[in-house]
């Protein structure tokens, strides 16, 4: 008797058991349903996000070579005017008789060739203001 009791006892646990287990799949799946459409919408909003971002990227990534273009032409420009006013310094310096004429000369040239790597047409007024400094010596 006492084993046909147990055998009963064990089918409820087992069948409660599995009662138990039916519900809490069917429980679950809900779940893990919303957890998946969760995952695909976060997915989806990351792409539309990447898909925002990427203009403003591509945008600033333009803007830094902008910016270092336009540094560079300054940097070249700062240089050219640097040789100009070396050249007019040279020139006054020259004119009061405090440098050499061969010295004025090296100088001149030197600063010639530096200007026209920057800009031909500023090279060429130089090269002419020279000759007329030199033909201005010569008289």
């Amino acid at each position: 008797m006492e084993s046909k009791i147990l055998k009963i006892m064990l089918s409820v646990f087992f069948f409660i058991f599995g009662i138990c287990l039916i519900l809490g799949i069917i429980w679950i799946k809900p779940v893990l349903d919303s957890q998946r459409l969760l995952n695909e919408n976060s997915l989806i909003m990351q792409k539309e996000i990447i898909n925002t971002i990427k203009p403003i990227l591509d945008s600033q990534k333009l803007l830094n070579e902008s910016s270092l273009k336009i540094e560079k032409e300054v940097l070249n420009t700062i240089e050219l005017v640097t040789d100009v006013a070396f050249t007019v310094a040279v020139c006054i310096l020259e004119r009061d008789d405090l440098l050499s004429t061969t010295d004025a000369n090296k100088m001149m040239d030197e600063s010639i060739k530096n200007i026209e790597e920057k800009s031909k047409r500023f090279g060429k007024l130089g090269e002419i203001l020279n000759e007329a400094r030199m033909n201005r010596l010569l008289y």
